[in-house]
């Protein structure tokens, strides 16, 4: 199946989300129509009621704005921030004991602009994502900042 697929991503473990998986959309939107998503996805996790009636008002004032990438991927936010990318081979399988989804894609190619035309700098990537809870997808963190630590239940994982 392809499809855009809406990640979370992060640097450093306090920054870490229980669920990497966002959103799945249709592989027909344009990336300016993902953009917008996820703009709006990340801004929903991230302000406060007056700030997203703030950024109704003028979206000027979005701290955060999604950006498209060359390879038409979209990117938005601080540490954690969505990511964005049309992927292909998308398939998610459930595990009948556990509930546990695993999602698997491949990623497309990607280029960089030369005087010469794009060039290839990594070729189609397989990824896999093992949820670590079932049911809906969360956003909460992983990381207890006041401890310092992973919140009970939570571990460290290259997920």
């Amino acid at each position: 199946m392809k499809a855009w697929l809406i990640t979370w991503d992060w640097v450093g473990d306090a920054a870490s989300v229980v669920d990497r998986v966002v959103g799945i959309l249709n592989p027909r939107k344009s990336s300016k129509t993902v953009a917008e998503i996820v703009e709006f996805l990340y801004t929903q996790q991230t302000a406060t009621v007056t700030g997203l009636a703030g950024y109704a008002r003028n979206r000027k004032r979005i701290p955060y704005r999604a950006e498209i990438d060359f390879n038409d991927r979209v990117v938005c936010g601080h540490n954690p921030f969505l990511f964005a990318e049309l992927v292909s081979d998308l398939e998610i399988t459930t595990n009948p004991e556990t509930g546990i989804e695993t999602i698997s894609w491949k990623t497309q190619a990607v280029y960089r602009p030369t005087e010469d035309g794009p060039r290839k700098i990594t070729p189609p990537q397989q990824r896999t994502v093992t949820r670590i809870i079932t049911g809906p997808i969360s956003n909460e963190h992983m990381w207890d900042r006041s401890l310092g630590r992973f919140k009970n239940g939570f571990f460290s994982q290259n997920y």
